[in-house]
């Protein structure tokens, strides 16, 4: 089985950490968790954490899955397998991809939590 941990933070992106403090972070950081994963609500190894600061909303979100991790990184090469993910957070008000010379590019447009239309909400880009 394999611990994948998500962390959902639209808008910014942080420097990747060497292979090995990566690996350790996430062996202790599924140690910690170990127990919520165990027993919660949802009737899988599951377990949501978030915190509130200043006008901030943090959210983890962990979760073992049966499948090898190959498998999952084949699914996030595919752009509409992103715009699935993050049009799961309130504030993603839709989500556009399209094919670059040799890259994708990603639109994603960020919002209020009530409604608001696709083109009234801020752009973010990635490739």
């Amino acid at each position: 089985m394999v611990a994948a941990a998500v962390l959902f933070y639209v808008g910014s992106a942080t420097a990747a950490e060497k292979p090995r403090q990566g690996e350790e972070i996430l062996r202790n950081t599924y140690h910690r968790i170990e127990a919520n994963l165990e027993r919660n609500s949802f009737g899988v190894p599951l377990f949501l954490e978030s915190f509130e600061r200043d006008d901030r909303v943090h959210v983890d979100v962990y979760g073992i899955f049966d499948h090898p991790f190959s498998g999952m990184l084949n699914l996030l090469k595919v752009p509409a397998t992103w715009c699935d993910i993050v049009s799961l957070h309130p504030n993603v008000k839709a989500c556009t991809y399209r094919e670059l010379p040799g890259a994708w590019l990603l639109t994603f447009y960020i919002g209020r939590k009530v409604y608001q239309a696709p083109e009234d909400a801020h752009q973010v880009m990635y490739h």
